[in-house]
């Protein structure tokens, strides 16, 4: 996934909302190595990202985490 790829939605055409996520492509059938190249919050493992990294990433973020785990 880029970076770039956060986009806000204003859906009543005032609030801003984090949007779904999009364009993201898959590199597991590709690149065999479970590490990443970037971290997600405080692992780059793959198999380390687990609900408590998202709430993690939402408080650092400061995000509300019901919002990061809905999307996630």
């Amino acid at each position: 996934m880029h970076l770039k790829n956060w986009s806000l939605i204003y859906y009543d055409r005032r609030t801003p909302a984090l949007s779904p996520p999009y364009d993201l492509i898959s590199t597991i059938p590709y690149i065999p190595d479970e590490t990443a190249a970037l971290k997600f919050a405080r692992t780059n493992k793959v198999s380390e990202f687990n609900e408590d990294e998202l709430r993690y990433l939402a408080a650092k973020a400061r995000l509300p985490e019901k919002l990061v785990l809905d999307c996630a």
